[in-house]
């Protein structure tokens, strides 16, 4: 879920560039002081917010193959099968 709201943002500023990420962030997590400036420089462009963005799809993925991997091809398989009886109905 963060890295959709954090592709959003990146979305939103792309073609709003009067309007800072960081400084949103920073506003609506009433964060002062030096935490609010380190949220302020962290996402102060959307090349920053994409790369954040895809670090975090990454690591989803990554943990996602270590999950299927260790759970073995049954319960695998059976999380298929219930997902597909879910979108059946």
């Amino acid at each position: 879920m963060i890295p959709l709201i954090i592709i959003g943002y990146a979305f939103v500023e792309a073609f709003n560039p009067h309007r800072d990420v960081g400084n949103l962030l920073a506003t609506d997590l009433h964060l002062t002081g030096s935490t609010a400036q380190i949220v302020r420089d962290t996402f102060s462009n959307a090349a920053a917010v994409g790369i954040i963005a895809s670090f975090w799809v990454w690591i989803a993925v990554v943990m996602g193959e270590y999950r299927e991997r260790r759970a073995g091809p049954a319960a695998v398989a059976r999380m298929e099968e219930l997902s597909a009886e879910i979108s059946a109905s």
